[in-house]
């Protein structure tokens, strides 16, 4: 008898940790949709390039924010360079993993940066 309430008690913990688990995917699917916003943002930063698999561009915003660029137009891949840009955040997985990836639908170059030339290391 004693064996089987054991049983019945593991039992019981065991379901409710998944069901604790779900609930938590659930609420993890809801922050990511949040994130994931349709609002266009307007932010300001600066283009850095990032020497991490293989090389990208990134954007450091003036509060300090990472920002992953998905469509970073050819013109504004400065290291350096200042920019204003809008758009909204998307969530999705990328092999960076560096900042937040972004899609930029507007774009206002205010000040250039360097140049990758093929011969130079940014």
């Amino acid at each position: 008898m004693l064996t089987s309430n054991k049983f019945l008690l593991s039992f019981s913990l065991l379901f409710l940790l998944a069901c604790q688990q779900n609930v938590s995917s659930q609420q993890l699917v809801k922050v990511a949709e949040k994130e994931e916003s349709k609002v266009s943002l307007t932010l300001k930063g600066t283009v850095q390039h990032i020497s991490l698999e293989g090389g990208f561009y990134g954007i450091v915003t003036s509060d300090g924010k990472k920002i992953l660029p998905i469509n970073l137009d050819k013109s504004l891949q400065q290291h350096g360079a200042i920019i204003e840009f809008s758009g909204n955040y998307k969530n999705v997985m990328t092999i960076q993993q560096w900042g937040k990836p972004f899609v930029i639908t507007e774009f206002k170059l205010i000040k250039a940066g360097q140049k990758k030339s093929s011969n130079s290391e940014i």
